[in-house]
C-alpha cells in the first residue's frame, strides 16, 4: 500500500479519531496523548497554533500514525508519535520521526522533550538515535515507570 507523511488540518480530525480508536489496549498504554478519543479536543489540537502534526496516511487517507510536536509556546515542546500495529517493522516511525525532528532544527528550536515506558525498548532505541538523552525517571502510570528524555538541537 502506498503511503505519505503529510501536515494534518483540523480535516483530519475524523481519521485522526479513527487512528487514536484503532489502537490496541497495549499501545495505548504506552502511546495515549488523546484517550479516551474526543473529537472536539482533537479539532481544537489541529487548529491550534501551538503544535504541528503530522500524519502518515495511505491511499484511501486514513491516517495510519501520528507525529507531533506540541506546547510550542512553553520550551521545551513535546515530541510524540505513534503508529497503527499494522505498519510497525517497515521504517515508518523512523521517518515520520525524522520529519518532526527536521522541522524543529528547521525552525530553530533548541530543545524537543518526550517521556518514554522504560519497557518500550524499540521506541528507547529509535529516540537515542535521533539523540534524545535520558535525564531523569519519570511517572506516566506508576511511580518511575518511563524516562523523561531531551534533544538539543545540533550545532551548525
Amino acid at each position: 500500500m502506498d503511503y505519505s507523511i503529510r501536515p494534518l488540518t483540523a480535516a483530519d480530525t475524523a481519521a485522526l479519531a479513527d487512528f487514536y480508536r484503532s489502537l490496541r489496549p497495549e499501545t495505548v498504554y504506552v502511546f495515549g496523548p488523546f484517550q479516551p478519543v474526543d473529537e472536539a479536543v482533537l479539532v481544537t489540537f489541529l487548529a491550534g497554533s501551538h503544535q504541528v502534526s503530522w500524519g502518515l496516511v495511505n491511499a484511501a487517507d486514513e491516517i495510519e500514525g501520528h507525529v507531533f510536536l506540541r506546547a510550542l509556546n512553553e520550551p521545551p515542546p513535546e515530541f510524540g508519535i505513534g503508529l497503527r500495529e499494522r505498519v510497525h517493522g517497515q521504517g515508518w516511525g523512523r521517518r515520520m520521526m525524522a520529519a518532526a525532528v527536521d522541522w524543529a532544527d528547521e525552525h530553530d528550536l533548541p530543545t524537543v522533550r518526550l517521556s518514554v515506558f522504560k519497557i518500550n525498548s524499540r521506541a528507547r532505541a529509535l529516540y537515542e538515535s535521533f539523540g534524545f538523552v535520558t535525564l531523569r525517571d519519570h511517572t506516566c502510570h506508576e511511580p518511575d515507570d518511563s524516562l523523561y528524555c531531551e534533544r538539543q538541537r545540533p550545532p551548525r
